[in-house]
Order: C-alpha cells, then sequence, then structure tokens
C-alpha cells in the first residue's frame, strides 16, 4: 500500500514539473542589470572595449553589443600595428567582426591600395556572414586593381546602393553585379552603357548624376529614361525632408536645372517645412529663353508665415512675388531679391515692399536699371517699416539712379571699387559715411585742382601704390576728422613712416587696418610711429597689421608697441621675416611685452614669425577676457602641451590654432584639454601640416569631453 502511494506522488510530482514553463538563460538572476550596464558601457570607446572586456562575464558578454559602426582610420591602423610592418593588422579585423555582432556599417574609405588594405576588405568579406545586421560598407572600392575590384563586387554586389563611377569608366561592368544600386554618379551619360553602346548597364535608378557634352545622343537618354521611371525629383526629397525633419528652422539650396518646371516644384516644396524661419533660394535655368507659368509664385501663400530672412535669387521674377510677400509673409525682418535679368518696375517692389511692418534690412540687386523716379522713393521713405534701418539697391550698369533728388540723400555706403570713373556721384550723397574705392585719388576729381569728394567719412578703405602722392591724404584727412574707420593696403615702404605720420591726426580713430607692401629694413623702424598711433588716437578698439621685415627686431618693435593701445579689444598681427635671416636666433623675450598688452582684449589673432611656449603662458596669465583666439605658426613647432595654457582663460568660446609643422595630437593633451578648457568653449580648430583634426582625432575628444560632463 506505501509503495503505491510512493509511486502515486512521484508520478504526481512529475507531471507537475513538466507543466510548469522552463526559465530560459536571459530570465535568470545572472543577467540582472543587463540592460542598465550595457547602456553604461554604450559610452566607452572601441579602445577601451578592448580594455575592459575582461573586467566580469557581464562586460564579456555586454560591452559589444551596442557597437553599431566601425570606421577604419589611419590612426586605428598605426595604433594596431604589428611589430613588422607598421600597419593595421588583420587579427584586430577578424576580432571585431567576431565580436561585434550587431555592426550597422563599416568605413573603409582611408584604405591605401596595397597588401594591407586588400587583406582587412579580405577579412570583411570572409566574416561578413557574422554580422547578419551589415548594412553598408563605405570604401572607395575602385582604387584597387582591377582582379581584386571584380573579387569586391562578387563578393559586396548585392550590398551596393551608392556608386560613384566618376574618372573609373572603364570599369562600368561592375554595374552588372549591383543589381540593388538606386543611386549613380557618372562623367558622361555613356559611361552607364556598355563600350558599344548597345546594352543599358543602370535601371530602375532613383538618383542619377551626371554632365552634357557637346556630343550627348539625344537617343541614349531616351532609353536611360525608358528604363529608369523610378527616379526621384528632387522636390520629392525636399517635401520628405520638410516632413520628417519637423525642427528644420533654417534652409538653403542652390540649384540650375534644365526647365523652370523643375524650379517650381522646388518652391512648392517650401510650405511642407513648417517651423522655417530663414530661407535662401538660388534657383536658375540654363536656357533663359523658356517662358515660365506665372502660377509657379501662387504656392508664396504658403510658406511658412513665421519666416524672419528670406533671400531670393530666381531665374525671373514677377510683380505676383511681390504681391505674395507683402500679404502672406507680415514677420519679414531681412529680404534679399536678385532680379537676374528681369526687368522689374520699382512701383510693384518698393510700394508692395513698404507694406511689410517688421522689415528691417532691404537688398534689391539688379544687373539692369530699375528706373527709379523720385516719387518711388518718396513713397517708399514715407510709407515703408518705422524699423527699416538698412536699404541697399544694387544697380550694375550705371549709376543715374543716384542723380535723384530722394535717393541721393539716403545713399550712406557706397563702393565704387570698379567704376571710378563714376566718382562724381559722391556729390549727390551728402549723408555719405562708408566708402570704398581702389584708390585715394578716386575720392578726389579729374580735373587738375584734384577737389575732394568725400568729405565728413566714418569709413574709408582704399590702396596705396608706388607713386601715391603724400599731399592728397593731408587733404583728407583735415577734411575727415570724424573719420573712425581706416583699411589700407599695399603701402609702399618708401612712405610707411610719412604715411603712419599723417594717421595721428585722426583723433577718432577706432578701427585701424593696415598691410605694408615690400620687405622692411632697419631704415624703416615703424615701432615708433605705433606709439604715437597709441597715444593720439585714444578710442582706437581694433588694429590690424600685416607686414614682412628683414629682422626680427622691427617685429619686436611691433609688438612692444601694442601696450601703448589702452582701449584695444581686437588685435590681429601678421609679422613675417625674410627667408635670409632664418638662422637668426630668436630672443625669447620678445614676447614679455605681452603681459603689458591691453587687459580688455577679447579677440586675438597672431600670425608670427615663431612661436614659443612663452607666449602661450603670458596670454593665459594676462588676457583673461579673451574670447577668441587665433594662432598661426607657419614655421616651428607648437608644443601643444600649451594648450593647457589657453584652455584655463574663463571667458575663452573660440580657439583656432594652424601649425604646419605640428605633430599629432594624442590621448593625453586632450584629455588635460577637456578637463581644463573654459566651460564656454564651443568652436575648436587644430590643424596641423594639411591634416585638419576636427575628425578622426576629435571624436576620441569628443568622447572624453561627454564622458567628463557626464561625470
Amino acid at each position: 500500500m506505501d509503495i503505491h502511494a510512493t509511486q502515486d506522488v512521484t508520478q504526481y510530482v512529475a507531471q507537475e514539473d513538466t507543466q510548469q514553463p522552463q526559465m530560459s538563460a536571459k530570465d535568470s538572476l545572472d543577467r540582472f542589470g543587463d540592460d542598465l550596464c550595457e547602456d553604461i558601457l554604450s559610452y566607452l570607446t572601441l579602445k577601451d572595449r578592448f580594455r575592459c572586456e575582461c573586467v566580469s562575464k557581464q562586460w564579456q558578454r555586454l560591452v559589444y553589443t551596442t557597437v553599431r559602426n566601425i570606421t577604419i582610420t589611419r590612426e586605428l591602423m598605426a595604433r594596431n600595428k604589428p611589430q613588422s610592418d607598421g600597419y593595421f593588422y588583420d587579427k584586430t579585423m577578424s576580432a571585431l567582426m567576431k565580436k561585434c555582432p550587431n555592426i550597422v556599417s563599416i568605413d573603409c574609405r582611408q584604405l591605401y591600395n596595397d597588401r594591407h588594405g586588400r587583406r582587412i576588405l579580405e577579412t570583411i568579406a570572409e566574416l561578413r556572414d557574422n554580422c547578419r545586421h551589415l548594412q553598408g560598407i563605405d570604401g572607395y572600392f575602385l582604387r584597387f586593381d582591377n582582379d581584386f575590384v571584380v573579387y569586391l563586387f562578387r563578393t559586396f554586389g548585392r550590398m551596393i546602393t551608392e556608386l560613384v563611377l566618376n574618372g573609373y569608366q572603364s570599369r562600368r561592368e561592375v554595374l552588372r553585379l549591383c543589381p540593388n544600386i538606386w543611386s549613380l554618379n557618372v562623367d558622361d551619360l555613356s559611361h552607364v552603357f556598355t563600350e558599344s553602346g548597345a546594352e543599358l548597364l543602370a535601371k530602375n535608378l532613383k538618383h542619377f548624376q551626371f554632365s552634357f557634352d557637346i556630343d550627348f545622343d539625344i537617343s541614349m537618354f531616351d532609353i536611360f529614361l525608358a528604363y529608369n521611371q523610378s527616379l526621384i525629383s528632387v522636390s520629392q526629397r525636399l517635401r520628405e525632408i520638410g516632413r520628417k525633419c519637423s525642427k528644420l528652422k533654417s534652409f538653403k539650396l542652390e540649384m540650375s536645372s534644365q526647365t523652370p518646371q523643375l524650379n517650381v516644384y522646388v518652391l512648392r516644396a517650401i510650405p511642407l517645412m513648417r517651423r522655417l524661419k530663414r530661407l535662401d533660394l538660388k534657383l536658375q535655368i540654363i536656357d533663359n529663353t523658356m517662358t515660365t507659368d506665372w502660377h509657379a509664385f501662387d504656392c508664396v501663400s504658403d510658406w511658412p508665415k513665421g519666416l524672419t530672412h528670406l533671400c531670393l535669387d530666381l531665374w525671373h521674377i514677377h510683380f505676383k512675388l511681390f504681391r505674395q510677400l507683402e500679404t502672406n509673409l507680415r514677420k519679414l525682418q531681412s529680404l534679399g531679391i536678385t532680379t537676374g535679368n528681369t526687368r522689374i518696375h520699382p512701383e510693384d517692389t518698393l510700394d508692395r515692399i513698404s507694406g511689410l511692418p517688421k522689415l528691417q534690412d532691404l537688398v534689391i540687386r539688379s544687373p539692369v536699371r530699375l528706373q527709379l523716379d523720385d516719387e518711388v522713393v518718396m513713397r517708399f521713405a514715407m510709407y515703408s517699416s518705422p524699423k527699416l534701418r538698412s536699404v541697399t539697391i544694387c544697380e550694375t550698369n550705371d549709376f543715374d539712379g543716384y542723380k535723384n533728388i530722394w535717393f541721393g540723400p539716403m545713399v550712406t555706403e557706397l563702393c565704387l571699387r570698379f567704376q571710378e570713373y563714376e566718382r562724381e556721384v559722391i556729390r549727390l550723397c551728402p549723408q555719405l559715411c562708408r566708402l570704398k574705392v581702389n584708390h585715394l585719388s578716386h575720392a578726389f576729381t579729374k580735373s587738375v585742382d584734384k577737389q575732394l569728394l568725400a568729405k565728413n567719412l566714418r569709413h574709408i578703405e582704399f590702396d596705396l601704390s608706388t607713386d601715391f602722392d603724400i599731399s592728397m591724404f593731408d587733404t583728407f584727412v583735415a577734411h575727415n576728422q570724424s573719420l573712425m574707420s581706416l583699411s589700407v593696403r599695399c603701402i609702399p615702404k618708401g612712405i610707411v613712416n610719412q604715411f603712419l605720420t599723417r594717421i595721428t591726426h585722426l583723433p577718432q580713430l577706432h578701427d585701424l587696418s593696415l598691410a605694408i607692401y615690400g620687405c622692411l629694413d632697419n631704415e624703416y623702424p615703424i615701432g615708433d610711429n605705433l606709439r604715437e598711433i597709441g597715444i593720439k588716437c585714444p578710442k582706437l578698439k581694433r588694429f590690424r597689421l600685416e607686414m614682412c621685415s628683414q629682422t626680427q627686431q622691427l617685429n619686436v618693435d611691433v609688438l612692444n608697441a601694442i601696450p601703448v593701445m589702452r582701449r584695444l579689444k581686437r588685435l590681429d598681427l601678421k609679422l613675417d621675416i625674410h627667408k635670409i635671416d632664418w638662422f637668426v636666433i630668436t630672443d625669447w623675450h620678445a614676447f614679455e611685452s605681452v603681459s603689458d598688452w591691453p587687459k580688455g582684449l577679447t579677440h586675438l589673432s597672431l600670425d608670427l614669425w615663431l612661436i614659443d611656449n612663452k607666449l602661450f603662458q603670458q596670454i593665459g596669465t594676462n588676457l583673461q577676457k579673451l574670447q577668441i583666439i587665433r594662432i598661426s605658426d607657419p614655421k616651428s613647432v607648437v608644443n601643444y602641451g600649451s594648450l593647457d595654457r589657453i584652455s584655463r582663460l574663463p571667458k575663452l568660446q573660440e580657439l583656432v590654432i594652424r601649425d604646419t609643422r605640428g605633430k599629432q595630437l594624442d590621448d593625453k593633451d586632450m584629455e588635460m584639454f577637456a578637463r581644463n578648457s573654459s566651460p564656454k568653449l564651443r568652436s575648436i580648430t587644430i590643424s596641423t601640416g594639411l591634416k585638419f583634426y576636427c575628425g578622426n582625432v576629435f571624436m576620441q575628444f569628443s568622447d572624453k569631453l561627454i564622458h567628463e560632463l557626464r561625470q
């Protein structure tokens, strides 16, 4: 009896065990916290993942699951080099492919056509089945040997969706191995056909780019269109951008098309960008004789009502456009219109635009005369927005419009660089305050007595020549004591001291820019002249100087003159020496004067003959208000340990260092910079040699910076 009961209980317990659900490995307590651990490990760099995978079984299981994209850079190849050849070892690539099952894309664009590059691609091809999520491989495959290219395309052909064949038309046959290609770029339409032209190699494309030539075959284009009805218009892409990029606020497009209809499609895509604030369109057509349906501008009524800045350079302009702007875009603050070859009537433009209540800046450019008359300008002046502060109307053919009694007095800025023969127009602009001319003589009459036309200016910009008459500048200075900004280029070294002496007679000067032509020697010491300018022009806030000298002492004298300019806010110095003096040892006490430079400097740009760590030390210690620093050192080697000197500046926002012979940045430098840099720093550009380290090296920097911020 007892034995029978025991058998029943055993059978019952066994039956209960079979009915209970089996617990999988991923639901066990060993996997507790995997999701949190995986998220934390996702912030590690690829280098750190290799180093930390042995911490625990959990880390070993999760450390590679979040790797989605791999970029094979030259730095990565050099870092993982074997002892023999110094290139990327294919075992590392093999380990990556095996350990990272969720790779989506691999970037191989930096691989060379050598055995190491080929071996890496062969490794990817052999192990691609391990990465079932792999969707794309970016690389310049066509640069390799022909046999290897065929091997690659046979292996990856079905994965290739985009291809650029520019310069590789001899390898057009690889198109047969790419059945899923949808984007193609070639030099000529004939390159998508066989060499005999009998067979089309590219079908069902969505995007295609090529260039026309003189012997273009239209029948070949007909065949291409017949097999590529799936081509997507650029307007469809713009509509898709408008729908999927819902936060788009600024959009700029420059395009030239064969027919006006394509440009019209672009205009009709703008209404989908609902949050747009700034719009800049340059739409042209190749054949200007084509007629346009003027209903093309009806869609402007549906453009985003929140537009504040609009710049249009269109193939044609019609008065309907200005009607739509006046009616529907009432929040416009800045408007720029380029009329092209269209002749428009000012009453259709200025009268309509004057109704915009918030307009502040207006620019109209026209290659043909606008025929402005007094009545049109008077109406615009009376009815325009009270907030209007700037009006720029550019006619490229003549200056007759300036003779209008209403228009001339409105002109405040004038550029006569290419119309010096029209210098008499200056008489008609009594409110003129800014003038740009090629030579100072263009501000005088052509007559023998040379009467000055430009008086009481605030800004002037001109060049000098070797036959410059210094007495002419004396006359200009005497009648322009209100001058606040002076920009002079190509100052001959023979008159540089006399010219600088005349500048001291401009007490209201705020902005001074000088470029000296020729190589100065000890006969032209300009240090004393610059000190005198600093003393007699006490309001000077911006100073720019470009010069080359025979001796380093002349450049040092310039540096020693800066402390006298007490109110200086912006300083831009480009000081070079002649190549014959390269072997002269620089006295590094030259940079000691930086400690006495104006403490209020906010913008500093230095392109010096030599750079020393003392300079960085002086800047970091004495110029605490600097917001922007640009340093260029084309001759010597910048020690990037000196980055620590300037990274502590509390108000630094932008840093640019150009060093044509510098060394490669390492992790230690960047880690130090990330820890100590100003919290206001928003832009960094460091270029060494011909390489700009805003990409791969700074990817490591950004990872470290993000890591520090998260901590």
